[in-house]
């Protein structure tokens, strides 16, 4: 996975082209809200785990470069703008999601990513 191979800015860039985030966007709402669900999961445990080990660094910094390549085309649509403030479903709820709602899908439990930003940022200061 991109995640954790170490890839610089560019391949992340290379790899994800725009038409590509563009038609996940419109034809695969679910899975592009997993990838930035899972970016962000990547963070937080990162976070957790104090990012010690070289793998973790590698983690964090392509889960960056990732939301810092999907985020963009997300907001470009004004039915994602409230995506990072979506909520976070409840384990065992739904059909299996494993993601936040993406627009039209009913949300449910705390809000994501930013609940995810917010732990992060409370372990620090902690």
């Amino acid at each position: 996975m991109i995640i954790t191979a170490a890839s610089p800015l560019q391949d992340v860039f290379t790899l994800v082209p725009s038409a590509e985030i563009r038609a996940l966007r419109e034809e695969s709402p679910s899975n592009l809200a997993t990838l930035c669900y899972k970016a962000v999961e990547r963070l937080a445990q990162a976070a957790d785990s104090s990012c010690r080990t070289h793998q973790d660094h590698v983690q964090v910094l392509n889960s960056v470069r990732l939301l810092t390549r999907i985020i963009p085309y997300i907001f470009e649509d004004p039915d994602w703008r409230a995506f990072f403030w979506s909520a976070i479903p409840e384990p065992g709820q739904g059909q299996g999601q494993a993601h936040p709602a993406a627009p039209g899908e009913q949300p449910s439990g705390g809000s994501m990513p930013l609940a995810q930003v917010k732990h992060c940022y409370r372990q620090r200061n902690d």
